[in-house]
């Protein structure tokens, strides 16, 4: 599994409601990898996913998305427009949601990832419930 491969499973689970867009940005860099809003209008959300292929062996190692300066930039700068904006970090057929830009410079231990990981259909409804309401 990778990146592409995991953002394609998240997207499978998605319902109708939800429209998806896997950005693919060769001209502008920091670009998110992918925008979401209701077909109906509503909210947006921005995600900047990553992958790992597998994970530190200590509990207390931290777990930072290798986000580039561009794009942690865009993702601040999203947030600063009051738009949504997360990074969602991939492990195997989970991942763990990253709402606070902390955590986006800061990281995650890896105890704190292995309880907050969510499979591929709690990830798609974590992002309906932001594009929603």
């Amino acid at each position: 599994m990778n990146e592409p491969d995991f953002t394609r499973a998240v997207h499978k689970r998605l319902s109708n409601t939800v429209w998806a867009w896997k950005i693919n940005d060769n001209y502008m860099g920091g670009i998110p990898d992918a925008y979401y809003r209701s077909v109906n209008g509503g909210r947006e959300l921005w995600v900047e996913y990553k992958y790992l292929k597998s994970l530190p062996k200590r509990a207390n190692t931290k777990i930072v998305p290798a986000l580039s300066a561009l794009q942690l930039k865009m993702l601040n700068d999203t947030l600063q427009a009051k738009q949504q904006a997360v990074v969602i970090i991939g492990y195997e057929s989970r991942g763990i949601v990253l709402e606070n830009p902390e955590e986006w410079v800061q990281g995650v231990a890896v105890d704190t990832f292995i309880e907050r990981l969510m499979g591929y259909h709690q990830l798609a409804g974590y992002i309906e419930s932001k594009v929603l309401r």
